[in-house]
């Protein structure tokens, strides 16, 4: 049995959504280990997630949205070489996909948890709170509501 069996009824699992030219798929290189220790945290679901799947999307049925994970590398880039760090630091960027929005991962005014950027170029004002793990979301519908406003 897959964890995939167990995703919220809402969600489908599919990888025609998102295709990096880079992907590393679920193999683990020193650069993406490299990529991941510039990060403050990274959260324990998204990489099991990414290691078993890669860079796999969820499609919401109700909600008509679908987001992929990023990859390590990619979220490096992302964060970092667009100077992301300076406006949501400590923050990691797990997804793309939400329209123009990022659902982001870390420290922000309401704990920790998952936090919803409408624009990719945020600060933490600009967030939303959206449940305490993507594992909440994805295996329970935690916080789908709040996503499909964006």
């Amino acid at each position: 049995m897959s964890v995939l069996d167990s995703l919220f009824p809402d969600l489908t699992p599919t990888t025609e959504y998102y295709t990096n030219g880079n992907n590393p798929g679920n193999e683990i290189t020193r650069e993406l280990i490299e990529a991941l220790n510039d990060f403050t945290i990274v959260p324990a679901d998204f990489m099991a997630l990414f290691i078993a799947f890669g860079t796999i999307a969820f499609k919401s049925k109700e909600y008509g949205f679908t987001f992929s994970l990023r990859s390590p590398i990619e979220s490096h880039e992302f964060y970092f070489e667009d100077e992301r760090d300076q406006m949501l630091p400590g923050m990691f960027p797990m997804t793309t996909g939400v329209s123009p929005s990022t659902l982001w991962y870390g420290d922000l005014a309401q704990g920790r948890g998952v936090y919803i950027a409408r624009d990719s170029s945020s600060w933490p004002s600009m967030t939303e709170y959206v449940a305490p793990s993507l594992s909440q979301i994805l295996f329970e519908g935690v916080g789908l509501e709040i996503i499909k406003r964006y």
